[in-house]
C-alpha cells in the first residue's frame, strides 16, 4: 500500500507541475530556516564540547558586592586561589589558570598585534585545542617556550617548518625571544580564544605584585572529579574569602565551562546572555515556518477541492476514508522530503554569508547520524501537520455529492482557508514590527 501512494505522489506531482513546485519551494524556505535554527541551537549549545571532560570543567566566578544588594561578577582571580580552593574542596581533580594578554610580535622588523594567553603546563592536557606538533606536557615547561596556532605560524614563517624556530616578542615594552614548542589548531567555538600561549611561569617571574591573595589577574577552570556534585563544591568554596580578604565582600561560585555563552550573573542572579539571541532566532524561524505550512495547506485545499470527483470516485469504487487520508499524507510527506532537499541546497548557498556576518562557523553535519534524522522527522511531521486538515476534510465528503457537484463543505472550506489567510498576515505583521521596532 506504501509503495503505490508513493507512486500515486509522484504520479500526481507530475500531473499538477505548478502547485507542486510552488509548493515545494515554499516549504523548502520555510525548512531552510528550520534547519538554520537547530544547527544554530547546536551550535550555540556546543561550546567547549570537544574537551574530552567538558562535563566537569567549570569556570570560576566572584559575586563582590557593591552595596545597597547590587554585584558585579568578575571571572578574574588570584594566582593563589586554585591551590587554596582545591585544599577546600576534595571534588576539585585539577585547575588551569590562565591570563589573557595581547602582545606585538616582530616579523622581518615590522611589528603586528596578537591576542593570547598566560597559561599553566597543563593547559594542552586540560583543553583538547587540537595540538598539531609538539609534546601536551612539555610545550610550557620552560619559561622561553611559546605555542602558536597554525594560523600565526603561517603569518611568522609561511610554509617553512616554525618548530625549534625563534620569535620576537614585545612585553612590557622589553624585546624578549621565545622558542616555538607547539602548534595547535586555528581555535573555534570556545569560550578561551587566543592564537599563542606563553608559561605562566614567565609571567609570575616578571610581576611579583600577582603572587597574592588579594590581588585578581588570572582565570580559572576547574575540573571536577567523576560524578562530583559542583553544587556541594559551590556550597564550600562560596564564602571561602570571608575573614581572608578584608577589602571586599565577594562570594565565589562555578559555573559549567560549555554554558558561558548562554547566560550571564548579574547581582548573583542568572540571565540569558546568547540564549535569549537563540531563542528569538528560533521563535522568528518557526513563525515564518509556520506560514510556510499554512501556505502548503492553503494549496492543499485548493487542489483538494479541484480533486474533489477523484476522492468521490475512489469511495464509490471501494477505497476507505482511512486508504484516502493516507494518500493524503503520502503526498504530503514525499513533497516535504523533495522540499527539505532543496531546503539543504538553499541552506548551504546562505550559509556562507551568514557565517561571514556573524562571525561564526555554522556548518550542517551530514556525517552526525542524529541530525540527519532530526531533519528528515521534522520534514515528515511538518508534511504529516500540513496535510491532516485537508486530508480528513475530503475524506470526510459525500461521494454522492461531490459527483453532483453539490459540496456542502465548500462554505466552510472558505472560512477555513480566509481563516489561514489572516492568521499568515497577521504573523507577517507581527514580524514586521519586530524587525521594525
Amino acid at each position: 500500500m506504501l509503495s503505490t501512494n508513493i507512486k500515486l505522489a509522484l504520479r500526481n506531482l507530475n500531473r499538477y507541475k505548478t502547485y507542486s513546485i510552488l509548493n515545494i519551494l515554499g516549504l523548502a524556505v520555510g525548512l531552510a530556516l528550520g534547519i538554520f535554527v537547530i544547527i544554530d541551537i547546536s551550535y550555540s549549545f556546543g561550546y567547549d564540547r570537544f574537551h574530552s571532560n567538558w562535563d566537569r570543567m567549570y569556570k570560576l566566578l566572584a559575586f563582590i558586592e557593591q552595596g545597597e544588594g547590587k554585584s558585579f561578577t568578575n571571572y578574574q582571580q588570584s594566582i593563589l586561589t586554585g591551590e587554596a580552593l582545591k585544599q577546600e574542596a576534595s571534588e576539585i581533580e585539577s585547575y588551569n589558570r590562565h591570563i589573557y594578554t595581547s602582545l606585538y610580535f616582530k616579523k622581518d622588523g615590522f611589528p603586528f598585534q596578537e591576542s593570547g594567553i598566560y597559561s599553566d603546563e597543563n593547559f594542552f592536557t586540560t583543553f583538547n585545542f587540537g595540538l598539531l606538533q609538539g609534546n601536551a606536557t612539555e610545550i610550557l615547561k620552560q619559561p622561553d617556550q611559546i605555542a602558536v596556532s597554525e594560523r600565526l605560524a603561517e603569518k611568522l614563517f609561511g610554509d617553512k617548518p616554525s618548530i625549534g624556530q625563534w620569535v620576537s616578542v614585545f612585553v612590557d615594552n622589553k624585546q624578549e625571544t621565545f622558542k616555538i614548542s607547539g602548534i595547535f589548531k586555528n581555535v573555534e567555538h570556545s569560550n578561551i580564544n587566543f592564537e599563542f600561549v606563553l608559561p605562566l611561569s614567565f609571567f609570575i617571574s616578571r610581576n611579583a605584585w600577582a603572587n597574592s591573595l588579594n590581588t585578581a589577574s588570572c582565570e580559572y577552570v576547574f575540573t571536577l572529579k567523576q560524578n562530583a556534585d559542583v553544587n556541594q563544591v559551590n556550597k564550600k568554596i562560596r564564602n571561602y574569602f570571608q575573614g581572608k580578604d578584608n577589602t571586599v565582600n565577594k562570594e565565589l561560585f562555578m559555573q559549567p565551562l560549555w554554558e558561558v555563552k548562554l547566560y550571564y550573573y548579574m547581582n548573583g542572579q542568572k540571565h540569558m546572555n546568547q540564549l535569549l539571541i537563540v531563542l528569538i532566532t528560533g521563535i522568528i524561524g518557526g513563525l515564518i515556518l509556520l506560514i510556510s505550512v499554512f501556505n502548503f495547506i492553503n494549496m492543499a485545499i485548493a487542489m483538494g477541492i479541484k480533486r474533489n470527483k477523484e476522492a468521490g470516485i475512489k469511495k464509490i469504487l471501494g477505497s476507505t476514508k482511512l486508504q484516502i487520508i493516507a494518500q493524503f499524507l503520502t503526498e504530503s510527506i514525499v513533497i516535504s522530503l523533495i522540499a527539505l532537499f532543496f531546503a539543504f541546497i538553499i541552506a548551504e548557498t546562505f550559509l556562507p554569508f551568514f557565517n561571514n556576518s556573524a562571525y561564526v562557523n555554522l556548518e550542517i553535519e551530514y556525517s552526525n547520524i542524529g541530525q540527519m534524522l532530526l531533519y528528515i522527522g521534522f520534514a515528515v511531521i511538518t508534511g504529516v501537520i500540513a496535510s491532516l486538515y485537508p486530508a480528513f476534510r475530503f475524506a470526510s465528503a459525500s461521494p454522492v455529492k461531490v459527483l453532483k457537484g453539490i459540496s456542502g463543505n465548500r462554505q466552510k472550506i472558505g472560512f477555513s482557508r480566509q481563516g489561514l489567510i489572516v492568521f499568515q498576515f497577521t504573523i507577517t505583521l507581527l514580524l514586521t514590527n519586530w524587525f521594525i521596532c
